[in-house]
């Protein structure tokens, strides 16, 4: 097997990273997004279980059309990336399992020492029941030993809600309160905690017939310009390009005064600008 690389701009792009876990998350999504030409009918996200101490694990799954050696290779490469964006990080390792038209697993029994030495499933046939769960094609990534904060508890919270995945920072109960007050934009205030209100309003829109997936229900997707109240529409353009163009909408929310930009490009959601506006 090829040796795993780090690319220079690895130390660069890690320095400023954006230290957010959903961030990662989404990225995961957008690779499940990028398989639409190859057949992609859904993203899912779950919870389970280590075999070996009983510590949470992420699950990360879509039915694209799988990775290439190659891909994989470049996927485990410090600093790489398809997208060439930050590096973001959830745990301290992962475990992919993937089939595509170039099979991976085709080369797996040569490396099966290592996989069971350093991964949560210790025999060949644990690890063969993983790609079981594949059907003709897709990727199914694990993600374990997950980070910790500084009370050594598990930053991603999977117990307060069955159906979500939040992350610890001792404020839910207060954005949950102001959720109920001002329900139409509940959106603005629970999306850095809650990861099934962030995937909801990550994209603008979806592609027809895809579908996600979070702890065993779908997600509904949301457009925050739903409830709002005199939308305008410009067409920005910029001055060192006037080929350039983006489009900016303008509305008022409906209950309380915020202020700021919300940025979506190329229909998914790259800057939450939103905050409360300031007395003055």
């Amino acid at each position: 097997m090829d040796h795993i690389r780090m690319h220079p701009k690895f130390l660069h792009s890690n320095a400023r990273s954006h230290k957010w876990a959903f961030g990662a998350i989404a990225e995961l999504l957008d690779n499940a997004l990028d398989q639409t030409t190859n057949g992609v009918t859904f993203a899912n996200i779950d919870v389970l279980k280590n075999p070996v101490n009983g510590t949470p694990m992420l699950l990360f799954e879509d039915n694209g059309g799988g990775m290439t050696l190659d891909h994989l290779r470049q996927c485990m490469s410090f600093g790489y990336s398809v997208n060439d964006t930050a590096s973001r990080t959830i745990g301290q390792y992962v475990i992919v399992f993937s089939k595509s038209n170039t099979a991976v697993g085709d080369r797996l029994e040569n490396h099966m020492d290592v996989i069971t030495k350093w991964s949560p499933y210790q025999n060949e046939e644990s690890i063969h029941s993983q790609f079981k769960k594949i059907n003709d094609q897709g990727t199914r990534i694990i993600i374990y030993n997950l980070w910790e904060n500084d009370e050594q508890q598990i930053e991603l919270d999977f117990k307060s809600d069955p159906h979500d995945i939040r992350i610890r920072n001792g404020q839910h109960d207060i954005q949950c309160e102001m959720a109920n007050k001002y329900s139409s934009i509940k959106h603005f205030f629970l999306y850095k905690s809650s990861l099934r209100v962030y995937i909801s309003m990550l994209y603008l829109h979806l592609p027809e017939n895809f579908k996600i997936t979070l702890r065993n229900q779908e997600v509904e997707h949301s457009d925050i310009r739903s409830d709002a109240m005199h939308i305008e529409q410009f067409n920005f353009k910029f001055q060192n390009d006037l080929k350039m163009s983006a489009k900016v909408h303008f509305w008022y929310t409906q209950q309380i005064d915020i202020q700021g930009f919300n940025v979506y490009h190329k229909n998914r959601l790259i800057k939450e600008g939103l905050s409360e506006k300031a007395d003055r």
